[in-house]
């Protein structure tokens, strides 16, 4: 990727997106040209929102700039999250168009530290897009989907406690990986795009979701007589089936979904990648899936076919080419 500085001045850290100026007039038909500009990366960056001491919540950015710069946020927010901890940036990077939050922030946090010569670890990293989501968004997500891309390895599964933020790496058994080795891997990953697009940082039920969940757990522990941080991984299995009765049939769902990820690391510990990936799809709602290595192709045609029937509207929008994707596993970041 190549390196940018602009002339007579501090290297600059790109955005996508320019803004019109506060005082021009907004209407339903107004129109947002998006421009090449940029963001020195000098300047401080600040956190989305701030709790003041009175307990209200300052916006440090107009509504309007925080609603159209979306990707450009994670862009400052890894700056953000680079600078509040202590290192000095003197190169910035060229744009470029990137995927979902937790890769778009990582990929950030890795250029400038590839361009400045920094040595991260990727527990580092894993904190610090935390703080690109958490401090600098306001978003509520946790820690998993950055580990994942930062720690995981070729044909291990990743398993992480986001808790502790211990992990470990599940390794098929020895003889499957033998008998794997003088033939093809026996299953590959399917990808479904399913149309729908939306950034965290305009998803406002994406954090309610977050809040109802903590409300539950507060709940749960109440009811159990435990006093701990209303956060589901404080509730005991047993807990949740004493007292389930009392939260929403969604969180009872997330709750459950515990049982599959116990079974589902025994499964794949044993080599048994049919019943990991029949506990992918049983979990519900998920637009990856275990395929037969034989048959990913006709799985994938299967997959657009179907969709096309049950969700044309959706599908009407997609690229038909890159709708259903088989791939393979991989290293990590």
């Amino acid at each position: 990727m190549p390196l940018n500085s602009a002339p007579s001045s501090a290297p600059t850290f790109p955005v996508s997106t320019s803004y019109p100026s506060t005082s021009a007039p907004k209407s339903p038909s107004s129109t947002f040209h998006f421009t090449y500009s940029r963001q020195k990366i000098d300047q401080i960056q600040l956190p989305a929102h701030n709790a003041k001491p009175n307990g209200k919540i300052q916006q440090n950015y107009p509504s309007y700039v925080m609603e159209e710069c979306k990707w450009g946020s994670y862009a400052k927010g890894a700056l953000y999250a680079l600078k509040s901890r202590g290192h000095h940036l003197k190169q910035g990077l060229d744009s470029s168009s990137l995927s979902s939050s937790a890769a778009v922030g990582i990929a950030y946090l890795l250029a400038l530290e590839s361009a400045n010569g920094l040595t991260v670890s990727p527990t580092q990293n894993i904190e610090y897009d935390r703080l690109i989501e958490n401090e600098y968004l306001g978003l509520k997500n946790g820690i998993l989907d950055q580990s994942a891309i930062l720690l995981s390895r070729y044909r291990c599964l990743t398993c992480m406690d986001c808790k502790t933020k211990i992990h470990k790496l599940i390794h098929p058994p020895k003889f499957e990986m033998e008998k794997i080795a003088k033939f093809k891997f026996p299953y590959k990953i399917l990808l479904a795009f399913s149309g729908l697009k939306q950034v965290l940082t305009t998803n406002p039920g994406y954090n309610r979701r977050v809040t109802e969940c903590r409300e539950a757990a507060e709940i749960l522990l109440k009811a159990a007589g435990k006093k701990a941080e209303p956060v589901l991984s404080n509730v005991e299995q047993e807990e949740f089936e004493a007292h389930k009765g009392m939260v929403d049939r969604l969180i009872m769902k997330l709750l459950d979904f515990g049982t599959y990820l116990v079974i589902g690391l025994e499964a794949w510990a044993c080599g048994n990648f049919e019943e990991f990936g029949k506990l992918i799809s049983a979990s519900g709602g998920c637009c990856v899936a275990f395929v037969n290595s034989d048959y990913a192709d006709e799985a994938a045609s299967f997959v657009k076919t179907e969709y096309v029937k049950l969700q044309p509207e959706l599908a009407s929008h997609l690229n038909k080419d890159t709708s259903v994707v088989i791939c393979d596993s991989g290293d990590c970041a």
